[in-house]
């Protein structure tokens, strides 16, 4: 056990899911059977178990109440390609598991702007000079995968004959080699070199759009998303069978002067081996939060946003779904979160939903 009355709290850790299981020993032997976990949070009151993979090992942790446990579990070498990757360009370029840190090639002037999309943090526009290297092999035989980003499109952009370019895997530009993604001529664009798909959907500058490519190995399917719904879909003319040894975010080196790019902002540049399900790639794109109260304040909406506080709150084991926060006016309790930077700004109509369980018939939900 790395932690008493924690959980893993290091941002090298992803989460691979969740059960309520019969004991920690089962806990245990779940993780070791997986081919990615190496940790988990514990809490033996609910028999909960959280599966976790991290690039650090042990982990670190964070305080948690409600009688959790971190756990580092014994694992084998790294795997090839890991469960994510994930660039969040916070000011840098570094993959938020360690592995696929990237450098910035030609010279370093690239523009950033804060926040980025969830209220915190940073974007980055790459210029047309200059790209991001990730000098680190990603294994993509045999493997279907999901890379998202979102994308804020500068109001100076030009659509007509630019290429947008978010993630490059390219050194042979031969059909179905050369995998090029991101916004071309104003749609979002899926490419193996000459067996490619294209949106359906024109895009506007002067805001944020969350966008996401799919390719389904089993069915030879690309699929492109945008704004969490399919935009569109087609069969390829064979698989995808690119061996580049390095990646590119920003340009693509191998088509030397043979694309124009004109780059915007990107935040949150995701990649999964997998195909992520539409209900994913949904939640991804329109929720900015979820707090279950599961004895816990925690954010487990895909933002993970951390900014909060309470006073004089309890959980309480009778809610609609596991356990509810506990609210009572005569202490002026209270839960507040932050971050929201968002709301109320142009284009970013919102909407929100929850249980309560009232025992007055006025007072205030939220504010």
């Amino acid at each position: 056990m790395v932690g008493s009355g924690s959980v893993i709290g290091d941002a090298g850790c992803h989460g691979l899911g969740n059960d309520r299981v019969g004991n920690f020993s089962q806990c245990k032997s779940n993780c070791e059977s997986m081919t990615n976990c190496n940790a988990v949070d514990w809490q033996a009151s609910q028999l909960y178990c959280v599966y976790r993979q991290c690039t650090t090992y042990p982990p670190s942790t964070r305080p948690q109440s409600g009688g959790w446990e971190a756990w580092a579990i014994e694992t084998s070498s790294p795997i090839n390609p890991p469960a994510i990757i994930q660039w969040l360009f916070d000011g840098d370029f570094s993959d938020a598991y360690g592995i696929y840190n990237g450098s910035l090639i030609n010279n370093s002037n690239v523009t950033w702007i804060s926040p980025g999309y969830a209220g915190y943090g940073s974007a980055v526009c790459f210029l047309s000079t200059n790209y991001l290297l990730i000098n680190h092999y990603l294994n993509f035989n045999s493997i279907s995968f999901t890379i998202s980003a979102w994308v804020w499109i500068p109001a100076n952009f030009s659509f007509n004959g630019n290429f947008f370019v978010l993630f490059v895997h390219c050194n042979l530009t031969n059909p179905d080699t050369c995998m090029h993604i991101g916004i071309n001529g104003g749609r979002v664009f899926l490419g193996f070199f000459s067996d490619d798909l294209t949106g359906s959907t024109s895009m506007n500058s002067s805001q944020w759009y969350h966008v996401a490519y799919v390719y389904d190995r089993l069915s030879s399917r690309q699929i492109v998303y945008l704004k969490g719904i399919q935009d569109a879909s087609r069969v390829t003319n064979g698989l995808y069978t690119g061996t580049a040894s390095v990646l590119t975010v920003g340009a693509i080196p191998s088509f030397g002067t043979g694309v124009t790019t004109n780059n915007g902002f990107i935040d949150k540049l995701t990649f999964v081996p997998r195909v992520k399900t539409s209900a994913e790639l949904l939640d991804e794109a329109t929720l900015v939060a979820y707090y279950p109260f599961d004895n816990s304040y925690t954010d487990l909406g895909p933002n993970q946003i951390i900014n909060s506080t309470s006073v004089s709150t309890m959980f309480d084991s009778s809610g609609r779904f596991n356990q509810s926060l506990l609210i009572n006016s005569t202490n002026l309790s209270y839960f507040q979160t932050t971050g929201f930077y968002y709301l109320g700004q142009t284009n970013y109509p919102y909407s929100f939903s929850l249980w309560i369980y009232p025992f007055v018939n006025d007072g205030t939900i939220l504010q």
